[in-house]
């Protein structure tokens, strides 16, 4: 990544990390995944870097429990769709909470 790109994915990491605090207006944990292309030398044209978020709350002081699938399987499930979940985010303020 150049500078540039990495300041602009720090400031986007601060902005949604900030957001998520604010949805509940609590310290929000979370997994953060970061996915990227295999580094054994060989070139992956199909592989893009990526971040993923996986909080293990399904709302204040309600923790997610891991299922069957999401165990053996190695992936968190959700029964919610993206585009509500960003439209949750884009709805919050990115001041943080502990600073109004």
């Amino acid at each position: 990544m150049s500078e540039a790109e990495r300041l602009d994915l720090s400031a986007a990491l601060k902005d949604t990390l900030v957001r998520f605090d604010n949805l509940w207006e609590m310290s929000f944990p979370y997994v953060m995944v970061l996915h990227q292309a295999p580094t054994d030398g060989d070139y992956y044209s199909s592989y893009h870097f990526h971040i993923q978020f996986h909080p293990p709350l399904r709302k204040p002081n309600l923790l997610k429990f891991l299922a069957g699938p999401e165990i053996g399987g190695g992936n968190f499930l959700s029964d919610t769709s993206p585009e509500d979940k960003a439209a949750e985010l884009i709805a919050v303020s990115n001041t943080h909470f502990s600073l109004k």
